[in-house]
């Protein structure tokens, strides 16, 4: 069994992210050990050094962190800002959240189930464009 979790929204979410970035490598579940340095990693404490980051683009040494927010807790808005969105940055790394309360289709269910729908597409554009992330080179 693994003991990765995947969330709402995050597989759409990374099959739209293979289309837009066609050049990129796409990655789940990366562990933060394998973003930042070896010294910064030895200074998380117990809450922080477990976690894993929902998406990652990679081009060559080029990386985008992407978080996919569904009914996150103040907890983790709190690591998100305070731990790992600084640490990421201080690596030159991109960072980005795909937020519940900023899309409107992503996340949505009908009978407990997910229609693929283009506007998911809109949704994961437009929080790439709300955190700063340029559109792709060709």
């Amino acid at each position: 069994m693994s003991d990765e979790f995947i969330g709402r929204g995050e597989d759409r979410a990374v099959e739209i992210l293979c289309k837009l970035f066609p050049d990129y490598e796409v990655l789940q579940q990366v562990h933060i050990k394998d973003l930042i340095q070896k010294s910064d990693f030895n200074n998380l404490g117990p809450q922080h050094n477990k976690h894993k980051h929902d998406i990652v683009l990679k081009k060559g040494e080029e990386y985008i962190v992407i978080e996919v927010n569904y009914k996150h807790g103040e907890v983790a808005e709190y690591k998100w800002n305070n731990v790992y969105k600084p640490l990421l940055t201080f690596e030159g790394h991109q960072t980005a959240t795909i937020e519940d309360g900023e899309c409107k289709h992503l996340f949505q269910l009908r009978n407990g189930i997910h229609s693929d729908i283009w506007l998911d597409y809109i949704d994961v554009i437009e929080a790439l464009r709300l955190n700063g992330i340029e559109e792709p080179e060709a």
